[in-house]
């Protein structure tokens, strides 16, 4: 049986001003804000969206769904739908929507791929020593794994992976554990502000 097609159309609300930002992702709300999250935080990348999240810190959005569809078509019409009906002066969207990064041909990802070749790499030419990768790494896991708790002992994993590393068990394994899909549930995730 075919897994279901689902695009998640959500939204991050500036809680002083409302001033809103419309996205879509297939890999869920989550995943969504710790992407936001990190390329904000730590990649520093340029968009009115993340220049705000930066200036005014991440916490002080508001997260939610606002449809699941089940095609890339639904869920490309619902969002400019909606981001015209709140126009574009009350959005951190600088476009109404559309395809972008979804269904890229073979000769579009070539000449992307190409772009960032050499020089035009902005890794180019950056040696970096072990500490700084390490901080990377440190900084990526941060915003983007979500800690695990052992139930019986309440021991706190930083991630599913280290979990599974530990405790000498399978990625797949902690993963239905915490996901509760299997009953003797012996790890969660770690409920936010609990650690």
């Amino acid at each position: 049986m075919a897994r279901k097609y689902r695009i998640t159309v959500y939204y991050a609300t500036n809680k002083d001003n409302g001033k809103t930002y419309i996205g879509q992702s297939k890999y869920g709300l989550a995943v969504s804000k710790a992407r936001h999250k990190r390329k904000s935080l730590i990649l520093n990348k340029k968009s009115p969206f993340y220049e705000e999240i930066r200036q005014i810190g991440f916490d002080a959005f508001e997260w939610g769904i606002l449809k699941e569809c089940s095609s890339k078509e639904e869920a490309e019409i619902f969002e400019r739908k909606h981001i015209e009906n709140i126009g574009l002066k009350n959005c951190y969207n600088t476009h109404i929507g559309g395809k972008k990064g979804f269904d890229l041909n073979d000769e579009t990802k070539a000449i992307l791929s190409r772009q960032k070749l050499g020089n035009k790499n902005p890794m180019y030419g950056k040696d970096l020593t072990k500490k700084e990768k390490d901080n990377l790494l440190a900084a990526s896991m941060e915003v983007c794994s979500k800690k695990v708790v052992r139930v019986s002992d309440g021991q706190v994993y930083p991630s599913i992976s280290e979990c599974a590393r530990q405790n000498n068990m399978s990625i797949g394994a902690v993963s239905l554990h915490v996901n509760g899909k299997i009953k003797s549930q012996r790890f969660e995730f770690v409920k936010y502000g609990s650690v």
